[in-house]
């Protein structure tokens, strides 16, 4: 069973008063790719801290990283439109639920490039 908190550091995603939306957008996403890549290189066989989840919700994502493996606790990560979705349904998920959506992510990245064309074989 996983445990949901807020997000630890809200500082870094949050508007910063006087700032233009389109710097606020480029600062935002500079963030979630770096988060990204730091879910990319977590090994799904060991402690899986620091993992990305996100789950569509509306017209974007709930974005959730693993911040500890146990016991299973998942920070809302508030990027975009910070959308959550109901702690009751995170409540249920085990580790093996969260590895099992970071390996289907991974594979479809791999599959896909960046415009939802097939990358080509070899």
């Amino acid at each position: 069973m996983a445990k949901v908190i807020e997000c630890r550091d809200k500082a870094p995603w949050v508007w910063k008063r006087g700032e233009p939306f389109e710097a606020e957008m480029a600062r935002t996403d500079r963030l979630f790719e770096e988060l990204m890549a730091a879910s990319n290189r977590v090994d799904l066989s060991g402690d899986i801290a620091g993992l990305v989840v996100k789950f569509g919700v509306a017209d974007g994502y709930a974005v959730y990283r693993v911040a500890k493996d146990k016991p299973l606790t998942l920070e809302h990560i508030p990027y975009g439109d910070a959308y959550y979705i109901d702690w009751r349904m995170l409540k249920g998920f085990t580790k093996a639920d969260i590895v099992e959506m970071a390996q289907s992510d991974r594979e479809i990245r791999q599959t896909y490039d960046e415009s939802g064309r097939r990358r080509r074989a070899g």
